[in-house]
């Protein structure tokens, strides 16, 4: 029986694929890809595509989609797409809808055809060599097309570009990354997470950042705010915050983004497909930052911001005024620079399930000192335990030190109330072994230099081979043990 080709515009593709249409089909369109083809898709107020299939009497055999885009070329050649490929492991049929959607895109003037593409290199764009029938190895990676290969050789069609996953055991990575994260929070930058109450506009900064960042990429072109916002704005409404992070410069404007989400795998080869998810993984999807950004050559500094953001609170949390003084007064001027100043203060939970605290005041407090800032973002700037007089926060001190000092792997702020005296002593734990004395008496001298450098009223520096570690997160310094340590010996310096 001979094969018989339809082609079909977007509207007539929209309603031939609907489920309603086809509801059984294995070669019907997935709810993903509905999304990229439904007719008011904002890519056709600039492109164009059409859907192809291929029948055998009154079954159908095989489908693409060929694409055109005048944006998309390589060099002075317009480029045409062929994606979202479908068979019933018919390879007549397929080469069939191929060669068909060929015959359209030199209609429309393309001059090179790249396949497998989901309209751009913006969408899906990757063929996965093999094994044929192996479930994808990370969440959102491409299965294999059984016969695609094949049919593409045939076609005459040769590897256009080559991308690879790697799979990396995640802590050495993140350790490596850790220092950096620390210097650019000393030079005054901000990380942190996606503000999913405000999508529209981290898309549209993110929109900004990889349009400056992935020109020169393989396949790029430029996309459209409404295209982007079409295709990242329901996956961004299911990503976790924590993964996706926004840097922002100091004057508080977003200069880079990473898009990561932990990673999920098949829990059973074959049939149905259920993912389950490891913890322990996360996929990197992309990450850009502004070609100015990258070329920052400023040294390290206070931070300027000050603290760690936590994103915004929600409405039972309230900031009290810190003990009022000169220093928290620059303090707050610093963190907000010409915007409306935000008190710093002690970090209070209201609610109704919340017990007042004994003292009759209302909310309880969390033991953190924080402020807000114009966006309304939550900032931690340390435990109120191990505010130093002036006030001297430790967020102001903590992520400098390793900043500044390459040898330092981690720093903490203490401060140590004993008989009517205060100490404020720094602890710091080296990245390297001191083997001999005169080793840490450089090490000592280093410290003390920069502690003067920054004017931090800082008493005493305490050199340990490894700060008190929370038991519970084998991360976090564990403060309270640090004090009884160090407030237990002599005076350190």
């Amino acid at each position: 029986m001979t094969p018989t080709v339809e082609r079909f515009d977007p509207i007539e593709a929209a309603a031939f694929f609907s489920p309603a249409s086809a509801p059984d089909s294995p070669l019907g369109l997935d709810d993903w890809e509905r999304q990229l083809l439904r007719p008011d898709h904002p890519f056709l107020r600039v492109g164009a595509f059409r859907a192809l299939a291929v029948f055998h009497g009154d079954s159908l055999a095989a489908r693409v989609v060929a694409a055109i885009d005048p944006r998309q070329s390589a060099g002075s050649v317009p480029v045409g797409t062929i994606g979202f490929v479908a068979h019933r492991g018919d390879a007549r049929a397929l080469r069939s809808a191929i060669s068909a959607a060929e015959a359209w895109l030199a209609e429309s003037g393309a001059g090179l055809i790249r396949c497998p593409v989901q309209l751009s290199t913006w969408f899906g764009h990757r063929l996965t060599l093999g094994p044929i029938g192996a479930p994808p190895q990370f969440f959102m990676e491409p299965a294999p097309t059984p016969g695609l290969v094949e049919a593409l050789t045939d076609l005459g069609y040769v590897p256009g570009h080559r991308a690879t996953s790697h799979l990396v055991e995640n802590s050495r990575p993140i350790a490596d990354g850790r220092r950096s994260l620390q210097r650019i929070v000393a030079e005054g930058f901000c990380d942190r997470p996606i503000d999913l109450g405000h999508l529209s506009d981290e898309l549209e900064a993110i929109h900004r950042i990889a349009s400056a960042a992935f020109p020169g990429s393989w396949g790029f072109h430029p996309l459209s705010l409404d295209e982007f916002m079409a295709l990242y704005a329901p996956i961004a409404r299911r990503c976790d915050p924590e993964l996706t992070r926004i840097i922002q410069n100091p004057m508080g404007e977003a200069v880079g983004f990473t898009f990561a989400y932990e990673d999920s795998a098949p829990a059973s080869p074959g049939g149905e497909q259920v993912y389950i998810t490891h913890r322990r993984w996360f996929v990197l999807k992309s990450i850009a930052v502004l070609p100015e950004a990258t070329r920052h050559g400023i040294g390290p500094a206070l931070v300027a911001r000050g603290g760690v953001c936590v994103g915004r609170p929600i409405a039972n949390v309230r900031i009290d005024p810190f003990p009022t003084s000169a220093r928290a007064s620059q303090l707050t001027e610093r963190c907000d620079d010409d915007r409306p100043g935000r008190e710093v203060g002690t970090v209070h939970v209201i609610g109704a399930n919340v017990a007042p605290p004994p003292d009759g005041s209302s909310g309880l407090p969390t033991g953190d000192i924080g402020r807000l800032d114009e966006r309304g973002q939550l900032w931690l700037m340390g435990r109120a335990s191990n505010v130093a007089p002036g006030p001297l926060f430790p967020a102001e001190v903590e992520p400098v030190v390793p900043a500044v000092l390459p040898w330092v792997a981690d720093a903490a702020l203490i401060v140590v109330h004993r008989g009517g005296a205060t100490r404020t002593i720094l602890a710091v734990e080296p990245a390297v072994r001191l083997p001999t004395r005169q080793d840490a008496k450089r090490a000592r001298a280093e410290i003390v230099a920069l502690i003067a450098s920054r004017g931090w009223p800082i008493s005493e520096v305490a050199l340990l081979a490894r700060l008190p570690r929370d038991r519970r997160s084998g991360s976090k310094v564990d403060y309270p043990r640090l004090a009884r340590l160090l407030g237990s010996t002599r005076r350190h310096w």
